[in-house]
């Protein structure tokens, strides 16, 4: 499994774009733009807890508002 944050712009920016690249499936998907996400315990927590903190979330939420 490989550990990354929301905030991480090689891995979860890229991901971002996408929705924002296919925003014409909001006719058909209205839920399109919705990211769940669930900031549990991750397998490295025991190594690295920041993993399982919300610390990512503004970062993510400021960079990628539409």
């Amino acid at each position: 499994m490989t550990v990354w944050q929301l905030d991480d712009e090689a891995v979860a920016y890229p991901t971002y774009q996408v929705i924002v690249n296919n925003k014409q499936m909001l006719k058909d998907h209205p839920g399109f733009f919705n990211i769940c996400v669930h900031k549990g315990l991750a397998a490295s927590s025991p190594q690295d807890p920041k993993h399982g903190m919300p610390t990512d979330l503004p970062k993510a939420a400021t960079d990628c508002r539409s």
